[in-house]
């Protein structure tokens, strides 16, 4: 998996720019690039899933006037019960990278991914209040950068959402969330990163960090987190963990008579892969 942590993107972002050099097809040198990636993992469940499953999907698409625009998006997911671990550990995991490049002349490309995990438990209360528990930890990372002009666009987000759910009864209740957004978009004022638990939901404040570096040419947001989910309960109960994520990055170094191209472009996404589990 191609990922590039904060100390090489410089170095990416000069290669990149070299190349661009070289490119008779781009006379004003233009480039963008863009990234957006994100990681989870659950351990330490107090219960064992009954069931479990998962998805991933990706998309890429690119539009280019000298073969060189780059889109690539991957997404990975796991979530193994009990009957397949036996008294391992369980673990569920996933993870998603997306980048997009576009270099000189008129280019366009675009990287989404997506996924997801979900986990049923049976917590059975006897006599004594029973505990639900997990630990967690993950990032989240987004990045865009442009040469100089407000004509090249880098753009990139993110989304980390995880809820317990009370399948209990016939209509489910959602109890708790964790929910994680980050976005930017060179010369634009639509940069975010926030972030909402509850409070069942402890972070561990030397483990959790949320940096930005929002505004100019190169902009960035990075959040490490890391933390542990307990509830107790009364009565037993049918439990349901849903993860979800969602990744996008788009690059484009539009001429003036762009927009048509991209029109069309924008409706013919490439499903480079669909898998379910």
């Amino acid at each position: 998996m191609m990922s590039f942590p904060p100390s090489l993107k410089q170095a990416l972002w000069v290669s990149a720019c070299a190349l661009s050099a070289t490119l008779p097809a781009a006379p004003a040198q233009a480039i963008a690039f863009s990234e957006s990636q994100s990681e989870i993992f659950f351990v330490n469940f107090s219960h064992a899933p009954f069931s479990t499953a998962t998805s991933t999907d990706t998309n890429t698409f690119t539009f280019t006037d000298n073969d060189l625009a780059i889109a690539n998006a991957e997404a990975n997911a796991i979530f193994p019960d009990a009957s397949v671990v036996g008294s391992l550990p369980i673990i569920a995991a996933n993870r998603l990278f997306n980048e997009a490049f576009a270099p000189g002349g008129t280019s366009l490309a675009t990287a989404s991914s997506e996924a997801s995990v979900v986990g049923d438990f049976w917590v059975d209360v006897a006599s004594e209040p029973t505990v639900f528990s997990f630990d967690f930890i993950g990032f989240l990372d987004v990045f865009g950068v442009v040469d100089s002009s407000p004509t090249e666009q880098a753009s990139a987000s993110a989304t980390i959402f995880w809820g317990i759910f009370d399948q209990t009864e016939e209509l489910p209740v959602l109890l708790d969330i964790f929910d994680l957004k980050a976005g930017l978009e060179t010369f634009s004022d639509r940069d975010f990163l926030s972030l909402q638990t509850t409070e069942n939901i402890d972070l561990l404040p030397d483990l959790t960090a949320l940096d930005t570096d929002f505004g100019g040419t190169a902009e960035s947001a990075r959040v490490n987190f890391a933390g542990s989910y307990q509830r107790t309960f009364t009565t037993s109960r049918s439990l349901r963990l849903v993860e979800f994520k969602q990744g996008q990055a788009t690059a484009s170094v539009p001429e003036p008579s762009l927009m048509l191209a991209m029109g069309i472009g924008g409706v013919a996404l490439l499903r480079s892969r669909r898998r379910t589990k």
